[in-house]
């Protein structure tokens, strides 16, 4: 990889764009897995004798020898669990785009991407959408009072009649093809279309993302592929239409196989498209690609401070907000508290007070007023800062900086990421 500081930005307005699908099918199974873990979630482990999802590998219940001596007779209780996407769904046509290719690289802008290396110019962003899943339950129990009692427990167990939602962080599908051009765009060496040094590949994309990138074994094709972990993602469950019952099959005189049925709908974002800008033609990509430029003309003429987007370090801007205050001409104290504890940041700031360590080796602050940087001091106990010269000017702009490695990777041993999803988790807590 090239560090000696010499990039390509003779033309830093011209950038090519490419937008390219990533797979639904990643979303769809983890949607599938945290579906069956919710059911299953309601029920001791060894209730059900027999599970069926739809879908799934016919012979995964026979794998173990200890099931295979069984026999392949299915025993009660039992459930059997399908799905189907509906791919016509795009709440009511907010995902649905019918414009031409080119008005989605224009409506998709460069400056707002996860992963941004401005000394490149290199920018990759993310449109979600929203995936519809339907889901189908059958039970099949050996008496009528089982039937009974199971279907009075289900109404109150899985609130029927009602919806409900919970916030996951899923590992999002980064098609291979844009993570390879964003290698060979960065100076990595690629062979034979992999990444020789994936190790520095991978520190690189996490020090210019916000948020973790991974790279993982995929199993539905047997390869080494790139996701990305996103937090808070809004996932919805409707459980409005209430579980149906029959009367059971009858056998000679003797009624068994009583049946319970039902329908929830799954709602689960989901990546709908990649754009990819860069100053360099896009070789690896197969997608829809563009040349752009960005002319434009200047209409009024104001004074604003220069706040650069890379510090001291090389560290990229991690946030940049504003205060207001009502006294000027006096050293103002910031209590920035709430700025903190509402930002992934805060469980790393955690972390490194709990050893001792100060946060502003990861961390660094700048503040601004009238245009002047304000030295300040801060309390990192109680995320107080008290500026060092008074301020002219009722706005203070507060520009923050992050060593993005450094601190995905406190995040990455704080949560494992063993699963492809997880419960997001409050960072107060």
């Amino acid at each position: 990889m090239r560090n000696d500081g010499n990039y390509d930005t003779s033309k830093p307005d011209e950038l090519y764009q490419t937008i390219t699908t990533p797979s639904v099918i990643n979303s769809y199974s983890i949607a599938m897995q945290y579906i069956k873990d919710w059911f299953f979630s309601k029920f001791d482990e060894n209730y059900f004798k027999a599970k069926y999802i739809e879908q799934r590998h016919p012979l995964d219940d026979f794998r173990k020898l200890s099931t295979i001596n069984k026999g392949l007779k299915k025993l009660k209780p039992s459930v059997a669990i399908g799905s189907q996407i509906s791919l016509d769904y795009t709440r009511d046509t907010i995902d649905l785009y019918q414009a031409s290719p080119n008005d989605f690289l224009r409506r998709t802008k460069f400056n707002n991407a996860f992963f941004m290396d401005k000394q490149r110019n290199l920018n990759l962003s993310v449109m979600f959408e929203v995936l519809e899943i339907n889901f189908n339950f059958k039970i099949r129990l050996s008496t009528r009072a089982q039937q009974i009692d199971l279907y009075k427990y289900l109404i109150i167990a899985f609130r029927f009649g009602a919806t409900q939602g919970e916030e996951l962080t899923m590992d999002c599908h980064i098609p291979y093809p844009i993570m390879i051009q964003i290698a060979s765009d960065a100076g990595f060496e690629v062979k034979d279309d992999k990444v020789v040094d994936i190790i520095g590949f991978m520190r690189y994309m996490n020090k210019h993302s916000v948020v973790p990138i991974l790279y993982k074994y995929r199993t539905i094709n047997g390869k080494d592929e790139y996701f990305m972990r996103v937090s808070n993602l809004y996932t919805h469950i409707s459980c409005l239409d209430f579980p149906t019952v029959d009367d059971g099959e009858q056998n000679n005189q003797i009624y068994t196989n009583y049946m319970i049925e039902f329908n929830i709908i799954l709602k689960i974002p989901s990546p709908q498209f990649y754009a990819y800008h860069s100053n360099k033609i896009h070789d690896k990509i197969e997608g829809v690609t563009k040349r752009i430029k960005g002319d434009s003309v200047g209409l009024c003429n104001i004074k604003i401070p220069t706040i650069p987007e890379v510090d001291q370090h090389g560290w990229n801007q991690y946030l940049l907000t504003e205060y207001y205050s009502d006294e000027i001409e006096k050293c103002i104290e910031i209590d920035m508290k709430e700025l903190f504890e509402n930002s992934d940041i805060f469980s790393a700031v955690k972390q490194s007070r709990d050893m001792y360590i100060s946060p502003a080796v990861f961390i660094n602050l700048i503040f601004f007023n009238n245009g002047d940087v304000v030295p300040y001091k801060i309390d990192w106990e109680t995320f107080k800062v008290t500026l060092l010269e008074p301020i002219y000017g009722h706005v203070v702009q507060i520009s923050m900086y992050a060593d993005i490695d450094y601190l995905k990777t406190t995040i990455y041993n704080q949560e494992k990421f063993k699963e492809r999803y997880s419960k997001s988790i409050d960072d107060k807590k």
